[in-house]
């Protein structure tokens, strides 16, 4: 009686990471996709731990990636909320300068001297200089 082993063909295994979890099919992944190599012919131990050793390393690196990832996004999520706050602060220090210079401005008005004109000239500029950086199109 002879008997004859025929390997079946190896198939690509797909690791997914899912909001439920790790899922591991045949088919790849919607987002990012790591593909394993296929199982080791036969029962050989040694190949087995060397390829689970290998896939450790692969693992902890992609995890690595992820976490240098993770941190560079909250680090420009809070450099641009710093951007931001000092735009407000700029935007709110100038709306009071206009509002200072205007009022200086009006009450200067019953005055027809070169002062009056240089607040009114002041007060002009400073609301200018709060449209340009401040106000949005």
């Amino acid at each position: 009686m002879s008997m004859m082993i025929v390997a079946a063909p190896a198939l690509a295994i797909y690791k997914c990471d899912t909001p439920g979890g790790m899922l591991y099919t045949d088919i790849p992944c919607a987002a990012k996709r790591v593909e394993l190599p296929p199982p080791p012919a036969g029962s050989d131990p040694a190949a087995a731990r060397r390829l689970a050793q290998d896939n450790r390393k692969q693992l902890a690196i992609i995890e690595k990636e992820e976490e240098h990832s993770l941190k560079e996004r909250r680090r420009q999520k809070a450099d641009q909320e710093k951007i931001t706050t000092a735009v407000k602060k700029r935007c709110t220090l100038l709306g009071l300068e206009k509002k200072w210079s205007a009022e200086d401005a009006a009450l200067s008005s019953h005055l027809v001297s070169e002062k009056s004109e240089t607040l009114k000239r002041h007060a002009r500029r400073k609301a200018e200089r709060f449209d340009a950086e401040c106000q949005t199109k």
